[in-house]
């Protein structure tokens, strides 16, 4: 299980051992493996989380993974993209949908088990997202931009881009930089900063 929380590496207590009955039946619910249970332990004494506590709110991420992915594959036209959101409450993401929701994800009974929010009419698909995400990655190197990050918000179709400034943009204004970029850059969709040297990630 990659839990969407994030990889985790190490091990702590046997998957084997007892639980409690309520932990039980949210193991039973979201169909958690003891591989996986190993991982949600560790997590759980990372940070001061009771067990069931830690169930609660990682044990239904895998399946929601996977009930993503499928709809990825069975609707790559309209399926617009997937997202835990990690707001108020222990279950919170969403699927979105180019135009209104396909009928079969209506029906579906993983919907409903996992009970999360479905948005809808976003006008885009998840594909035409991340298209437009690379070929601006791509136009940014072509006029000489080297260290680049850039990354998508599927709520806004917002794209953004993080680069390290060139020499020859030493001693312009962001307004001036962004002026010059080409026209993909400079789309209403699309977010530009520039740095004297890329911020580090917090992982």
């Amino acid at each position: 299980m990659a839990l969407l929380l994030g990889a985790v590496a190490c091990r702590s207590a046997s998957a084997s051992e007892t639980v409690e009955p309520s932990v039980d039946a949210l193991l039973e619910e979201f169909a958690v493996t003891p591989e996986e249970l190993e991982d949600i332990r560790f997590v759980a004494e990372q940070e001061g989380w009771t067990l069931e506590e830690a169930v609660e709110r990682l044990g239904w991420q895998s399946g929601f993974s996977e009930f993503a992915q499928d709809l990825r594959e069975r609707y790559p036209d309209d399926f617009a993209g997937a997202k835990i959101t990690c707001e108020v409450g222990l279950r919170s993401g969403f699927v979105a949908f180019r135009d209104t929701v396909p009928a079969g994800v209506s029906d579906d009974s993983r919907l409903r088990q996992l009970d999360i929010e479905i948005l809808e009419m976003l006008g885009f698909s998840e594909a035409d997202l991340i298209e437009q995400t690379q070929e601006i990655h791509n136009v940014m190197l072509a006029v000489g931009y080297e260290e680049i990050v850039t990354t998508y918000e599927i709520e806004t179709a917002t794209v953004s881009v993080g680069s390290v400034r060139r020499a020859a943009d030493r001693y312009r204004s962001e307004a001036e930089i962004r002026a010059g970029l080409p026209r993909s850059a400079r789309a209403a969709n699309v977010r530009v900063e520039f740095f004297n040297a890329l911020p580090c990630s917090e992982d």
